[in-house]
């Protein structure tokens, strides 16, 4: 086997062709581009299929009609009302544990909603109510 063969050559001082690091160049832009358009779907789809007041603070006849408050901000200024005293909230399940001396028992689960979103259900399930 003739070890000359097996060697391979490299010159480290071969500057690349321009045309294809403008060609790669352009490809990244695109490519960049892409994937920014990309993200902005992919968050409007998320927005769309998530539980959130944000999905409905666009419009204040959605909010009328779902809490009964006149707008967004009328909302949004009894939520800063409240939301200092929403740590001392206690949910039902965990107020039924308390009164059977089984408080250590219950283990507090994560909570998939913010505090705002609990909110603006409960304003819904009134309204409808």
């Amino acid at each position: 086997m003739d070890v000359s063969s097996c060697l391979q050559e490299h010159d480290y001082c071969v500057a690349p062709n321009p045309a294809a690091l403008d060609d790669a160049q352009a490809q990244i832009e695109s490519l960049t581009k892409r994937i920014e358009f990309l993200q902005k779907q992919l968050e409007t789809v998320q927005l769309q299929s998530k539980f959130s007041l944000r999905r409905f603070a666009g419009s204040d006849e959605d909010i009328r009609f779902y809490t009964r408050f006149a707008t967004y901000e009328h909302f949004m200024c009894f939520w800063h009302l409240i939301e200092p005293s929403t740590s001392k909230i206690v949910s039902v399940s965990r107020a039924k544990g308390a009164s059977t001396d089984l408080e250590e028992k219950i283990t507090l689960r994560a909570k998939k909603l913010a505090p705002v979103d609990e909110l603006f259900l409960f304003l819904m399930h009134l309204s409808w109510a």
